[in-house]
């Protein structure tokens, strides 16, 4: 299971309810955590980062409208290498999912 939060910041964890959340979210083992982050440190933040299983995007003013992209390409991979995994020692060739090549989605078989 992957979660993604878009983003943790300063403003977002004014929101006691929004923190309490990102917590829950952190204590979750079976959750791969995603998240977009300041360039600051937070602390909630720098707890996130220890975890093996989370990956973090740093928001900067330079890359705030790329990191969809890079983000989207992330995801793709990780459920490409997911269904991969999956699929070792099975021959079927009429097995379809998505995949991602140049930022275009298309349906592999």
């Amino acid at each position: 299971n992957i979660f993604l939060i878009d983003e943790i910041g300063k403003m977002e964890l004014f929101s006691k309810q929004f923190e309490n959340m990102v917590k829950q979210i952190m204590n979750d083992e079976s959750l791969i955590v995603i998240a977009t982050v300041p360039i600051h440190k937070i602390p909630i933040v720098e707890k996130l980062k220890q975890r093996q299983d989370s990956k973090l995007f740093t928001l900067t003013r330079n890359n705030r409208n790329l990191t969809t992209t890079y983000i989207t390409k992330y995801l793709f991979d990780l459920v490409d290498t997911k269904m991969n995994d999956d699929n070792k020692g099975n021959d079927s060739n009429n097995q379809q999912y998505f995949s991602h090549q140049s930022g275009n989605y298309y349906r592999k078989k």
